[in-house]
């Protein structure tokens, strides 16, 4: 059996770069939950597709994944983001840190992990780190993310941050935010 640690928040929060680090440093499996989007949202947020809600998630198939690896089994994932190929074998170490912005939306997800952690970050931060990231199309980005990613992400908010056992304000320097992981992921 491997002990199941959540790592979740809204878009730009540090949650795969702090999963990424932790899962290195702890000897950790690692998954990244966003490869569970489907290839097309049915969900739309005014004018534009909206892939910030569970509706864009095979939902079914991360909660198959995460009951398997937590039951020391391997599971099935996708290689990559939006394929919805179930090409990718992952395998549970002792400890498994997934990262994800919608961990906690369901009851029965949420309940299977062990640790329920929630990065916090301001609307700010997401413009910020947003822009950064995508570069390739810095208009589109900032009027999809204050048009979509910012509302969108908060209906979940609230929720996910109450579901959660520790929520750490991740507004500042990535290296403080893994540092606190750490602490929590040895506690507990």
């Amino acid at each position: 059996m491997s002990r199941l640690i959540g790592l979740c928040g809204r878009s730009c929060s540090g949650k795969t770069t702090v999963a990424r680090h932790i899962s290195r440093t702890q000897h950790m499996t690692h998954l990244e939950t966003d490869r569970f989007s489907r290839v097309s949202t049915p969900s739309r947020w005014g004018q534009y597709a909206n892939w910030e809600c569970p509706e864009s998630v095979r939902m079914d198939k991360m909660k198959e994944s995460l009951e398997r690896l937590k039951n020391g089994r391997p599971a099935w994932i996708p290689s990559a983001r939006g394929t919805e190929v179930f090409d990718e074998r992952i395998d549970p170490l002792q400890k498994v840190i997934a990262d994800g912005f919608l961990l906690y939306v369901d009851d029965d997800i949420a309940s299977i992990f062990d640790v329920k952690i929630y990065l916090d970050v301001s609307d700010e931060t997401i413009l910020h780190r947003r822009a950064a990231r995508d570069v390739r199309h810095p208009l589109c980005a900032s009027e999809y993310i204050r048009q979509v990613v910012i509302p969108a992400s908060k209906t979940y908010d609230a929720l996910q941050k109450r579901k959660a056992d520790v929520v750490i304000d991740a507004n500042g320097d990535v290296k403080s935010v893994c540092r606190a992981v750490e602490r929590i992921v040895s506690e507990k």
